[in-house]
């Protein structure tokens, strides 16, 4: 993908939603939709617990749409 057409990752969403311990939805490039809440973050990786209990590791490249629910 060109650079003007990436998906700029909104750290300060993350980080509100973390502090707030609100979910995110976060829909990655292949489809794969993700909703939970943020467990840490750094500017590589995401790391969301889902509803289930489990935990999943998302790179934030792979980032498509992020929001706060």
């Amino acid at each position: 993908r060109d650079k003007e057409n990436r998906f700029v990752v909104p750290y300060d969403t993350i980080a509100q939603a973390a502090q707030e311990g609100r979910p995110l939805r976060a829909v990655v490039n292949d489809g794969t939709i993700i909703v939970g809440t943020v467990d840490w973050f750094s500017s590589y990786f995401t790391k969301v617990k889902l509803g289930t209990g489990a935990s999943v590791v998302v790179f934030n490249h792979a980032l498509h749409q992020l929001e706060k629910m």
